[in-house]
């Protein structure tokens, strides 16, 4: 049983399990994402699909990127239902874009408070979130309800939430 313990810490900690996040208020960079939008529940098979299938398109090299997504809902709130858009950020706009997926950029320039991990996919938003939403509270800071994730390969998770002046 101990060596299991070990074994799996071990595991962990190679995953980024014990990364601590960083956090900072920076201007964000402009950004494109090509993807779906999803409104839903958060158990719907449909959601899950998504994120398969833009892990595929990634894999195949339809879409050359970032795996990236867009947050429209708070994830404190703790609801059932979510509004996302699952996609892949790109350095240019593929023409076309591949069938049934869109377009969606974000400007440049605004305020953000940046949060990075070197998790891995599978566990940086439980440690994102959590140090996004711990700065907020301890600055007094407000944010819009949109929340931007990037998961680079071999690089830190982004979470970036904008402030509200």
């Amino acid at each position: 049983m101990f060596a299991l313990t070990v074994l799996a810490l071990g595991f962990y900690g190679y995953l980024g399990g014990f990364d601590a996040p960083s956090v900072a208020v920076v201007n964000s960079e402009p950004i494109t994402i090509v993807g779906k939008y999803y409104a839903g529940p958060v158990e719907d098979n449909q959601f899950g699909q998504l994120f398969q299938e833009i892990g595929k398109a990634l894999e195949d090299k339809q879409i050359t990127g970032t795996l990236a997504n867009i947050y429209y809902n708070n994830p404190e709130d703790q609801t059932d239902s979510i509004k996302a858009f699952i996609g892949v950020a790109v350095p240019a706009a593929p023409t076309p874009l591949p069938v049934g997926y869109e377009l969606r950029q974000l400007p440049g320039g605004k305020r953000v408070v940046r949060v990075t991990s070197r998790a891995h996919v599978l566990l940086a938003p439980n440690k994102l979130y959590p140090a996004l939403f711990d700065y907020l509270k301890a600055q007094k800071l407000q944010v819009k309800e949109q929340f931007l994730e990037q998961f680079p390969q071999n690089k830190a998770a982004v979470v970036e939430a904008e402030l509200i002046k």
